[in-house]
């Protein structure tokens, strides 16, 4: 299943008391889950407090930017080939260039917001101390020793069904 709130892209607008409906079904209905991106504000802290695990994915803005860009302009020109939007979403230069809500906007604005508040919930719940959180920073070394290590740890586990996933 692949929950998705996305009030910047046309044809794609779910309104965050339906969403929180969603999320608060879903969570009740399976145990074990993965959840992609940063859903805190729709939702408040409701997936926050079901998690487990919080991996907090936080790379240079110089090493993601211009991946958003690129990726934008090419869902702009509808050549994204891996269809990486859910059916019936696209992007329209209104709502890249001249939406609040939009990816370039937030990419400017929000990543620095996101940062203070992650670095404040991982002073107080930093995995590296018995909490849920961890930081996965850099150019990409501390994200491979940690996948290194998640793969060890998964060889004992069943697998996820692939449709236990929420965007």
């Amino acid at each position: 299943m692949i929950l998705f709130y996305a009030p910047f892209n046309q044809g794609c607008k779910v309104s965050k008391s339906e969403y929180h409906g969603l999320v608060s079904q879903f969570l009740a209905e399976n145990q074990e889950w993965v959840i992609d991106g940063n859903s805190n504000s729709p939702v408040g802290d409701l997936m926050y407090s079901a998690a487990t695990d919080i991996i907090w994915l936080d790379p240079p803005a110089l090493l993601y930017w211009p991946r958003l860009i690129r990726r934008t302009f090419w869902r702009l020109l509808r050549l994204n080939p891996a269809g990486d939007l859910p059916e019936g979403c696209y992007e329209t230069i209104g709502n890249v260039f001249f939406n609040s809500n939009s990816i370039i906007w937030w990419m400017i604005k929000g990543h620095w917001r996101l940062r203070k508040r992650y670095a404040r919930l991982l002073e107080g719940d930093n995995a590296e101390n018995g909490g849920k959180i961890r930081r996965i920073g850099g150019w990409g070394m501390q994200f491979r020793v940690w996948w290194a290590g998640v793969k060890v740890l998964a060889m004992g586990r069943p697998q996820l069904p692939t449709s236990t996933f929420v965007h």
